[in-house]
């Protein structure tokens, strides 16, 4: 894929998930890839994959920093893809937020029993 090719691609592909505010990105490893992205840091990042399909990736501290969620399978449609990694992040969460709730809970009753 040339350059020019990949902006395209990267174009249609933020067209295909709703245009605003998905941004393109282009760039060259070894040949020319495209992805669409959202936040400042592509905390959500959607990518073609091999052989045909789009994967979506999610990290809330930016691009794959280590706590990247993903699709585990290709998707078709990249909104499809886009659903899929939505879904999964929101298992993530209740049981993030679940966790935090007990963390609260031992806290408070720690700071209870010692007057504070």
């Amino acid at each position: 894929m040339e350059k020019f090719d990949a902006q395209v691609a990267a174009d249609l592909l933020c067209k295909q998930l709703g245009g605003k505010p998905w941004k393109p990105h282009v760039w060259e490893n070894l040949g020319w890839h495209y992805a669409a992205y959202l936040g400042d840091n592509k905390e959500i990042t959607v990518y073609p994959s091999q052989p045909q399909g789009f994967v979506c990736l999610a990290g809330y501290r930016g691009h794959c920093s280590g706590d990247c969620r993903w699709t585990l399978h290709s998707y078709a449609n990249p909104n499809e893809a886009v659903l899929a990694t939505l879904d999964e992040a929101r298992k993530v969460i209740r049981l993030e937020r679940d966790n935090f709730q007990k963390l609260e809970e031992l806290f408070v009753a720690g700071i209870s029993s010692h007057g504070l």
